[in-house]
C-alpha cells in the first residue's frame, strides 16, 4: 500500500460521507449493527462483498473511525481486485476485551459479545495472503491525557474488580499479540493503525482553518503543534 489509503477527494462534496460507491456495501447495513437481535452471519453477508476471480480478502475490522476508511477500502479493493469486508461498532477496541466503564455496561458487553462472534467467524474464513486491517481510535481507547475518553478505571462483569486503564491497555495489547499469532499461522498478514493526531478545537470548529469568515477572524484558534506534542517523552501518547 505504499504507507497510504485513499480516503476520498476532499473537494468533492458528495465524498464527505463515507460510502462504497458500486452500492454494494450499504451504510444502513454495515455502521449500526450492535444490537440484541444482530444475526453475525447476515453482518457478514452483508458487509462482505466478494469478486469474481479475488485471490485474496481484505478485512478491515474496528471502531467507528474504521468506518472512515470506506473510501480507502474500496479503492485499493479495485485496484488489487481483491474481496473487501468492513465491520465497525462505535466505541469498542478489536479485538474487543472483557473490561468495560463503570457506565452503559449492558450496551459495552453487548458490543464485546458481538466483536468476539465477529472474530471466530471471521477467522474460519481467513485464507493464505488475506489482510486484516484494525484501525481504532487508540487515543480515546488508552490514552490518558487528552480532551476525550479521560475515563481511567474499567471493571470485570461479575467481580467488580477495578481495573486502572493501563492494565486495560496492556490486556488489548496481550490479544492483539494472540491474533496476530493465529494469523501467522494461517499466513495472513496483519495491519495495525498508528494513533494519529487529533485537535481538540477541531471538533467545535473553533480552528483558524475550519469555517473561516471576515467575522470570526480574529476569534479562530491556531490548532497546529510539533509532533513531539504527542510522541515526545512527555507528550499526550507517551503511553500508546
Amino acid at each position: 500500500l505504499r504507507g497510504k489509503l485513499y480516503l476520498g477527494d476532499r473537494t468533492v462534496d458528495s465524498l464527505k460521507d463515507p460510502y462504497f460507491k458500486n452500492g454494494e456495501i450499504k451504510k444502513e447495513n454495515c455502521l449500526d449493527w450492535d444490537s440484541s437481535d444482530t444475526n453475525i452471519d447476515e453482518v457478514i453477508k452483508n458487509c462482505l462483498y466478494l469478486k469474481n476471480g479475488a485471490e485474496q480478502t481484505l478485512w478491515f475490522l474496528g471502531d467507528s473511525h474504521n468506518y472512515y476508511l470506506w473510501h480507502g477500502a474500496e479503492y485499493v479493493s479495485n485496484k488489487t481486485n481483491s474481496n473487501v469486508g468492513v465491520f465497525n461498532i462505535v466505541g469498542t477496541p478489536f479485538p474487543s476485551i472483557d473490561l468495560f466503564r463503570k457506565s452503559n455496561q449492558k450496551v459495552q458487553f453487548l458490543r464485546y459479545k458481538l466483536f468476539n462472534s465477529l472474530e471466530e467467524k471471521i477467522y474460519n474464513k481467513l485464507k493464505r495472503n488475506d489482510i486484516v486491517f484494525i484501525t481504532l481510535r487508540t487515543p480515546y481507547h488508552f490514552g490518558t491525557d487528552w480532551y476525550q475518553g479521560k475515563y481511567t478505571e474499567f471493571y470485570e462483569i461479575g467481580t467488580n474488580k477495578k481495573f486502572s486503564k493501563k492494565e486495560y491497555f496492556d490486556k488489548w495489547l496481550i490479544l492483539v499479540s494472540e491474533y496476530a499469532k493465529k494469523l501467522e499461522k494461517k499466513k495472513v498478514s496483519l495491519v495495525i493503525s498508528y494513533p494519529t493526531p487529533e485537535f481538540q478545537y477541531a471538533l467545535t470548529r473553533q480552528c483558524k482553518e475550519q469555517n473561516p469568515n471576515w467575522f470570526n477572524k480574529y476569534s479562530r484558534k491556531d490548532c497546529s503543534y510539533p509532533l513531539s506534542f504527542l510522541t515526545s517523552k512527555n507528550g499526550k501518547y507517551n503511553n500508546i
